[in-house]
This record gives C-alpha cells, structure tokens and sequence, in this order.
C-alpha cells in the first residue's frame, strides 16, 4: 500500500466524483494500483480556476477496469472515507513544500512533478496536509476567551434515593466537524434562528 497524490480539475474531462470514483488512463494504472486500501490527497491544480493546493482525502477501496470506457481505470473510493479539509492547504507555504518531493533542495520547485496526475506522497507528508487542512484546536467554538464555570462554588447534590445504573448500546450517526465548521462560517458564528 501507497500514498498518493491524485490532482482534480473542477472542469475534468474524466468522469471523476471524488467522494465515490476517480477515473484515470491506462498508464497511470502501475502507479495507482499500489495505493489500494490506503489513503489519497486530491490537490487542485491551477488550471480549471484551481487555488494550488490540497482540498480533500479518501481512502482507495479498490482499482477497477472503467465498465464504461475501455482503457481507462476506476480508483473506487471507499464509501464514507471522502472528508472535506477544514481549511484548504497551499502546496507551499513559506519556501517549505508539504510535498517533500517537490523541493529541488534549495526550496524551489522541482520543474514538472506538479504536472503529474498521480504521484506518491509519504506518511509523514500526507500527515502534515491533514494536521494543516484539520487543526486540532476550533477556533471558531468552543470560545476560549470567554470565563466558564459559575460564580459560586459547586455543591454536591443528594439523591433522595439511589438511582438504578443501565448499560445501553446505541447506535447514531457521527457528527462531520467540516459540516460543522462550515456552517459555523456560514451564519458568522451566530445563531441562525434569532
């Protein structure tokens, strides 16, 4: 299994869908077979009003022949693995590239390995876009400026009887943080309703 870098034009000729399927030519297919079961980063080039940079992970489930069109190749995007970054991250940020193969060694870019549609990109890079593009600190909520807690001491309240303990297992949907953060950004952190 393999990392790998995989750009996406909002104006694809290819029949991509990032969050289900990313379609690719027969000869990217030895360098996307590696990268079953493991993880992508979709990077937005220039071209098709791209911001130079990484946008969005997912997880490869498998590489499949296009049933469609002959010659060309499915990666089969593992369902529920596609996830939005927070914030979008630039493929450069102050003469340091989060790709590291893409320093020629003196922090200039390495002349057409940002052409390529499908690159390898290391553990230790792929960790760096998503820590930069899935902060661990909100700064948005919960506010940190504002004072918790109460004014007066807390006091121990006395149960009149005991209370039974159950065990339940539940099942519920996780909450998606990005959905979160982005209507949090949406209503400028304000209530929607008042």
């Amino acid at each position: 299994m393999a990392k790998r870098v995989l750009v996406h034009r909002a104006d694809s000729i290819y029949d991509d869908r990032p969050d289900t399927q990313y379609q690719f030519p027969s000869q990217y297919l030895s360098r996307m077979k590696p990268c079953e079961g493991d993880w992508i980063v979709y990077y937005e080039p220039r071209k098709g009003g791209g911001r130079l940079g990484y946008n969005a992970i997912a997880k490869v489930q498998e590489i499949i022949s296009d049933p469609s069109k002959a010659g060309m190749y499915l990666a089969v995007i593992e369902a529920g693995s596609f996830l939005p970054l927070e914030q979008f991250v630039p493929y450069q940020v102050s003469n340091t590239f989060y790709e590291s193969d893409l320093d020629a060694g003196d922090g200039s870019l390495i002349q057409g390995k940002m052409q390529s549609a499908v690159r390898p990109i290391s553990d230790d890079d792929f960790l760096k876009i998503l820590q930069a593009g899935i902060p661990s600190s909100h700064s948005v909520l919960p506010r940190q400026d504002e004072q918790t807690g109460f004014a007066e001491p807390g006091q121990d309240f006395a149960f009149e009887t005991e209370r039974p303990v159950v065990e339940q297992l539940i099942t519920r949907k996780v909450r998606d943080r990005v959905f979160r953060t982005k209507v949090l950004q949406a209503y400028d952190s304000r209530c929607a309703i008042t």
